[in-house]
């Protein structure tokens, strides 16, 4: 069992610490393991667009979506990020990459009612 130590502090309450013999070193596994790795590659992919580095953020997206692959929103940045890189075709209609429609419609499918549902129909509604 850990040991744990008790410092009074002038006019704070009492803290209980841990020695510091349980605290891992900041490279070991342990503290690696302590940040959800899917949550990581989510907000990855959100500043990365946010911060207008489309491909970037595709693949971050990408791999948020390979770890969770029920994150909505993931699939929202993803499609938002390939919707940006659109070209109008000759008939004068969005040309979108590759895998936009799909992540549009997999976010409808998790999440038909979620924060971005309005957009996503306005999305798929101007590649018609």
């Amino acid at each position: 069992m850990k040991r744990l130590s008790r410092i009074m502090l002038p006019g704070a309450a009492r803290l209980l610490l841990l020695s510091a013999s349980i605290f891992p070193a900041a490279n070991t596994p342990a503290l690696a393991q302590a940040v959800d790795p899917a949550v990581s590659s989510f907000n990855s992919c959100a500043l990365l667009y946010n911060a207008g580095k489309a491909d970037e953020a595709i693949a971050a997206c990408d791999k948020a979506i390979a770890l969770d692959p029920g994150k909505a929103d993931a699939y929202f940045i993803k499609a938002s990020a390939l919707f940006g890189n659109a070209k109008i075709g000759g008939d004068g209609k969005y040309v979108v990459p590759p895998g936009t429609v799909e992540a549009l419609n997999k976010y409808l499918e998790l999440a038909p009612d979620g924060g971005h549902a309005s957009d996503v129909h306005a999305m798929l509604d101007a590649l018609k």
